[in-house]
């Protein structure tokens, strides 16, 4: 029995050191990478697929530029939202006209930052230890865009599933991240 528990100790103790620990940027630390997303819409046979480079520094907010299928740059930071395409702006929204932009930046911001703890007491959340990193999840407040999230990573945030009230959600994969230095 004693043998038991000293086999069972070990085999937990280097699942512990296997996984692996989100990263928290510090304040002179951006984070940049490239992601792919599915969007599976009610109606829909197949996933609207898109990919392209992100960009996260805490001052400037998440520029989300998608390559594929067509070329465009989101920027969503504290005090809004903006699309441009070909340089173009398309759309200007600000928290104060939509206040549910405010939940996902919170979201985004910190996912990025790597703030779980921020995030877990903010949204009611907890992060779970995985084999082989973490994973969060929690139901959104009623003023958000969403229903609900779940997030997995390991040193990074890896994937992101938003699913929308009406049932349609998200599926984002982040990879190739980088943590950069800024001035």
């Amino acid at each position: 029995m004693r043998f038991l528990i000293i086999i069972a100790f070990l085999f937990m103790s280097s699942m512990t050191q296997a996984q692996e620990r989100p990263i928290k940027l510090k304040e002179n630390e951006a984070l940049s990478g490239t992601f792919s997303q599915k969007r599976f819409l009610s109606g829909f046979d197949h996933p609207i697929t898109s990919e392209g480079e992100f960009y996260f520094e805490k001052t400037k907010g998440l520029i989300w530029k998608t390559s594929s299928p067509f070329e465009t740059e989101l920027r969503i930071n504290k005090t809004g939202m903006s699309q441009s395409v070909g340089g173009q702006a398309t759309i200007e929204v600000s928290t104060s006209q939509f206040p549910a932009l405010k939940t996902l930046h919170d979201v985004l911001s910190l996912s990025m930052q790597g703030q779980w703890g921020l995030l877990e007491e903010k949204f009611e959340a907890k992060l779970t230890p995985l084999e082989t990193g973490w994973s969060l999840s929690f139901q959104a407040p009623k003023d958000a865009p969403f229903k609900s999230i779940y997030l997995k990573g390991a040193k990074h945030l890896k994937k992101l599933i938003i699913v929308k009230p009406e049932g349609d959600k998200d599926v984002i994969n982040f990879n190739n991240q980088t943590v950069l230095q800024v001035e």
